[in-house]
């Protein structure tokens, strides 16, 4: 087993900077659209604290008090979050597969424009499995 686990990390390549760069030239037109990816991120994080928060109040102040106003608070505020939860989850979904395929649309018109822009000789001194 533990040379499964060596030989796997032997084999792992390194990500170097140069590409790093280029994935970020990819997605610097969409950085507005990263950035509201980003905040959801967090604003669901924040959410998700929120709910064990309001539980240990409702465990440990509303019913032991038998205070049913401040039940009834707490118990909306639970559905309040589960709620801001999932629209900002199905947000951030539909953001996540709108910068996909605009960058996928992206990198395929300027692999079609290189192509476009190459000079018949390359054409037809290159076998097409290799253009492939």
């Amino acid at each position: 087993m533990t040379t499964m686990h060596n030989d796997r990390h032997s084999k792992r390549q390194h990500v170097h900077l140069s590409t790093l760069r280029r994935v970020g030239r990819t997605f610097l037109p969409y950085w507005r659209h990263v950035a509201l990816v980003v905040v959801a991120i967090i604003v669901m994080t924040v959410l998700l604290a929120v709910n064990p928060l309001v539980s240990g109040l409702i465990i440990d102040h509303a019913f032991p008090h038998k205070d049913l106003s401040l039940l009834t608070i707490l118990t909306l505020v639970l559905i309040a979050t589960s709620l801001l939860y999932w629209v900002i989850n199905l947000a951030q979904g539909y953001l996540n597969a709108t910068i996909g395929q605009r960058v996928m649309r992206d990198l395929r018109l300027c692999l079609y424009t290189h192509l476009q822009d190459l000079s018949l000789r390359f054409y037809t001194t290159t076998r097409t499995g290799e253009i492939l």
